[in-house]
């Protein structure tokens, strides 16, 4: 939360002509609630569970599209087997106290403590790298010329 996956998404897939698929957007379509109201209800192992699916969903549609996931899917065993190679994968990284700043205003936001989101933003990294075509640091850049990063990162990798 906070590393711009929303923001960020919608330039690229603006500038690539892609449709964007936002996992908390695809939740609160589907189960006409959203992130923060499926945690506190029901928790947070369901609430990842659920962004696994959103994941999945976007994953299976035939059109090429620019997927914001939700940081959760880093957890799941089978991130690597869901990833079948073509997808150029993005991770926005930054400094987890940043972040957590940024992520304050957020309406999707789980209540988090800073030492959680730290410790998370550790563990989610090291994971998350062995599926990571490409990282960028968000802390002090801004989204369209962390837009541009990933365009760049794409047309270098003949993803494009």
């Amino acid at each position: 939360m906070g590393s711009g996956k929303t923001t960020v998404g919608l330039i690229v897939a603006d500038r690539l002509g892609r449709r964007f698929v936002d996992s908390d957007d695809q939740i609160e379509a589907t189960l006409q609630t959203d992130a923060r109201q499926i945690s506190q209800r029901h928790g947070v192992s369901e609430l990842h569970q659920i962004e696994a699916a959103a994941l999945r969903r976007a994953l299976d549609h035939p059109e090429p599209a620019v997927i914001a996931a939700a940081a959760s899917v880093a957890d799941l065993d089978e991130l690597g087997a869901m990833l079948d190679g073509d997808e150029f994968v993005v991770v926005l990284a930054g400094d987890p106290e940043v972040l957590h700043e940024r992520a304050a205003g957020d309406d999707h936001r789980r209540p988090m403590s800073i030492d959680t989101a730290k410790r998370l933003a550790s563990t989610r990294s090291r994971r998350l790298q062995e599926v990571a075509d490409f990282e960028v640091d968000v802390t002090a850049t801004k989204p369209e010329a962390i837009a541009d990063i990933i365009i760049s990162a794409l047309h270098e990798a003949a993803r494009i």
